[in-house]
């Protein structure tokens, strides 16, 4: 057991930005079949987080909330002071990152540079290609 900061990393962290996906279509396997191939009772537990990270290999992780005596995983994580930790299991998949995002419909990911703050930001974009 282990403490962590939910959040992005990278060794120098040059750029950071936001990431959005959306699950696959009904019939299309998507990242709670993850859970499911992994024998992850997904009746006792609630998909909460997603973890990234590539470095010499992809390490695609799946956090997860032991549902017992919790109504909603919303309710239970707003019922919780922002200063103490969140109980969650990890689940480490063997995955690759293409693997991952095949299990979506869409994808998307936007990155600034250190420090530039223009995440959030209206912008005046012209193609110059």
């Amino acid at each position: 057991m282990e403490q962590i900061q939910f959040t992005t990393h990278a060794q120098y962290d040059d750029f950071k930005g936001l990431v959005s996906i959306d699950g696959a279509d009904v019939g299309n396997k998507d990242i709670h079949d993850i859970l499911r191939e992994l024998k992850i009772d997904m009746k006792k537990y609630c998909l909460v987080g997603i973890e990234i990270y590539k470095e010499h290999y992809d390490f695609v992780s799946l956090y997860v909330l032991d549902m017992a005596g919790i109504d909603t995983a919303r309710e239970y994580i707003q019922s919780i002071k922002d200063d103490e930790p969140i109980k969650v299991f990890r689940v480490n998949t063997k995955l690759t990152l293409e693997q991952f995002i095949k299990r979506t419909k869409r994808f998307s990911m936007i990155l600034e540079p250190r420090g530039l703050n223009i995440i959030n930001r209206e912008m005046i974009v012209e193609d110059i290609n």
